[in-house]
């Protein structure tokens, strides 16, 4: 996918490279999001230990209608 539809938290030059494939549909992936990503942000990402890629998978109009939005957001609104 083009870079304008992923959200990219962290050090891009990290050791530590992690790509979520989600949809908007997915409770494990929306679980991910509500109860444990927090955490994982604190611990790992804000500390430049490592860096998290979200990529849509667009099985879903949902999921869809969120890539559209984040194809018009700047990488710091994102």
């Amino acid at each position: 996918l083009d870079e304008k539809y992923l959200v990219v938290f962290g050090d891009s030059e990290a050791s530590v490279q992690v790509t979520q494939y989600f949809s908007m549909t997915c409770p494990h992936c929306l679980s991910l999001f509500k109860k444990d990503f927090k955490a994982i942000k604190e611990k790992y990402l804000d500390t430049k230990k490592a860096s998290w890629i979200f990529h849509p998978v667009p099985l879903d109009s949902l999921t869809v209608q969120v890539m559209d939005c984040l194809s018009k957001l700047t990488t710091r609104q994102k």
